[in-house]
């Protein structure tokens, strides 16, 4: 895998770990985990269209793509993309982090976060 300079090294890491389980430019599972800047009512639309936009421009079709479940209190969304799609997605604004969506029991620790927090 060719490193790209806009990603840190922990989401590197998880990309080459997808790219590593799945088959090339098949769609994978993952938890996606956006800037708090990020409108909270909008996220399934702001990720959805990210992502589409993204698919295309590499080559694939919007339906290669899936937004699941968001979750307002981590600013985060469950979705279904090629590697490559979700490696030029992490390069962009408002894009935090990412974690497999197949992780098992065990094999992450969340920190906890005040609710209340502004």
């Amino acid at each position: 895998m060719v490193k790209h300079p806009k990603l840190d090294g922990e989401i590197e890491a998880v990309l080459n770990r997808l790219a590593s389980g799945s088959e090339p430019g098949q769609p994978v599972p993952v938890q996606i985990f956006l800037d708090p800047t990020v409108d909270a009512n909008g996220l399934s639309e702001f990720v959805r269209m990210a992502l589409e936009s993204s698919a295309i421009r590499n080559g694939f079709s919007a339906e290669m793509i899936s937004v699941g479940k968001a979750r307002k209190l981590s600013h985060s969304i469950s979705a279904v993309a090629p590697v490559k799609v979700l490696r030029e997605l992490m390069t962009k604004v408002g894009f935090t982090g990412l974690l497999p969506g197949n992780l098992a029991a065990g094999e992450v620790m969340f920190k906890p976060i005040d609710e209340n927090r502004k």
